[in-house]
């Protein structure tokens, strides 16, 4: 159980892991997180949190970062997971790979009824002209439910050569409900 409030970390374009990284995230917060510069690489997260139940994150920024913030919930019952208020900005990465983390957001569970997601108030920032890379704002799978509300998205960039998708929800048939209002 833990709260943090107003961390901010500088990855200096080299981190190639994560800026904020919680393990076993268990009644965990963050307020106002900043991270940003993260290594344009596969594995570069802003914020990664594992086994989520009860993790938040309330405001802060996500900025210059491959993958914005990853999060596993724990076993049948985690989560809930909670992300409000936050800005993203994208990096600019080599052309789209499957095997790039290309979301702002990602959230996997551990089965289809694996707890609840709530994304309220961010605004996810489009690419420009030097991120030719496909980004969605929210991803998810295995989850009981996922609610998208009052969030801004820019539509990024798409991809040369024609692979990837621009989604603002990608949630695969394994996330039991979706519920997508005021964006």
């Amino acid at each position: 159980t833990a709260s943090l409030y107003d961390c901010e970390v500088d990855g200096d374009n080299a981190t190639d892991t994560y800026g904020i990284y919680v393990a076993n995230a268990n009644n965990v917060a963050l307020y106002n997180p900043r991270v940003y510069n993260m290594k344009s690489s596969a594995q570069s997260t802003g914020i990664g949190a594992t086994s989520a139940e009860t993790f938040s994150i309330f405001g802060g920024d996500v900025e210059n970062c491959p993958r914005g913030i990853y999060v596993t919930t724990a076993s049948t019952f985690g989560g809930p997971v909670v992300i409000r208020d936050v800005y993203f900005e994208p990096r600019a990465m080599s052309a789209f790979d499957a095997g790039q983390p290309n979301d702002h957001i990602k959230i996997l569970g551990a089965s289809s009824d694996s707890g609840a997601v709530v994304v309220e108030g961010c605004f996810f920032q489009a690419g420009n002209a030097g991120v030719p890379i496909a980004y969605n704002a929210v991803t998810a799978q295995n989850l009981g439910s996922l609610t998208v509300a009052g969030n801004v998205w820019q539509k990024a960039k798409y991809t040369t050569g024609g692979e990837g998708e621009n989604y603002f929800i990608d949630a695969d048939a394994t996330v039991g409900k979706v519920i997508e209002t005021g964006n």
